[in-house]
């Protein structure tokens, strides 16, 4: 995730070192899909304690800023991230895999991982021979140093993550979904300096989001908004964009309403006086995350905010 080099004003100095270290500790927390206790409870802690909040049955959490009323803003971000789960256990003892969210295999051989179980191992051709071939997921599985099955402990459905340490490479900070726990420490910032003028929100933290979004309806449900911005990475392009360190991504449907295209044009308006760059890009039509808002209740204005991040799908 490349990180800014705008210079904050004065009065908003400490605010960088802050989410710097925020950043640190939830890329550093484990959170498959459904298993989000870790991250939550960071974001919990870092939240400030005056504000109300409340959840889902899946596990999101919401923050509740400003006012109650109408127009209220909802801004909502993924808690978890892509994971592998164990789909069998061959006769070698390795494990078959099957994604739990968006993953591409031929970034996963030679890395580490480590089940929900405490079980780490390599990931590895299951076939050797043909080195050469296009790889799919099925062509992979998990080496862990195990004579046969009978040695294993590991079971089927059990849930692994890459085991990706947090580096800095240059002015990147590089590691397992660091652009997804950007945003989340930006949206925790947000919430200690609400600004009154801007009318009734809340930020929803979303649990089971990794795979199609399964955890946003029933957050936008929950909390019935008027006007919704999906924040999330996106893939930078080293073409025609969108680049890194450009500014964030505004996405808006090529089949978008006239208020989803207010709200994009409220959304210009603000990074302006914030002086915060923008890029720009048109989503397809059928995008799942923001038509899953925008079909709550009797419509929903929504655009995405998207962090762009290089290799999103990879380790």
């Amino acid at each position: 995730m490349r990180r800014s080099v705008r210079r904050p004003a004065a009065n908003q100095r400490p605010t960088p070192r802050r989410l710097d270290a925020l950043i640190r500790q939830l890329a550093t927390a484990r959170a498959p899909a459904g298993l989000e206790d870790e991250v939550r409870a960071l974001l919990a802690e870092s939240l400030p304690p005056s504000l109300p909040r409340s959840g889902t049955p899946l596990g999101s959490l919401h923050v509740h800023l400003g006012p109650a009323g109408p127009d209220r803003l909802f801004l909502a971000a993924a808690m978890d991230e892509p994971g592998l789960i164990i789909a069998s256990i061959d006769d070698q003892g390795r494990a078959r895999l099957k994604p739990l969210g968006t993953v591409e295999p031929s970034s996963l051989i030679g890395h580490r991982i480590r089940f929900t179980g405490g079980a780490p191992g390599v990931i590895v051709r299951a076939d050797e021979s043909d080195a050469r071939a296009p790889v799919s997921l099925r062509d992979l599985a998990v080496d862990f140093g195990w004579a046969d099955r009978e040695d294993g402990a590991v079971s089927p459905a059990e849930i692994g993550l890459i085991e990706s340490p947090l580096d800095e490479v240059g002015a990147c900070l590089c590691g397992r979904s660091a652009a997804a726990r950007g945003i989340l420490a930006i949206l925790v910032l947000a919430a200690g300096r609400p600004n009154p003028s801007s009318g009734p929100a809340t930020i929803a933290f979303l649990a089971n989001s990794a795979v199609d979004d399964r955890g946003l309806g029933p957050s936008a449900a929950a909390v019935a908004p008027d006007r919704a911005i999906l924040c999330r990475p996106a893939p930078a392009s080293p073409g025609s964009g969108p680049h890194l360190g450009d500014g964030p991504i505004l996405g808006l449907t090529s089949s978008a309403d006239s208020a989803s295209r207010d709200l994009a044009a409220w959304v210009r308006t603000h990074a302006r006086r914030a002086g915060i760059p923008l890029q720009e890009r048109l989503l397809a039509a059928d995008d799942i995350g923001l038509s899953t808002i925008q079909a709550q209740s009797d419509g929903v204005a929504a655009v995405a905010i998207e962090l762009p991040a290089a290799g999103l799908h990879t380790p």
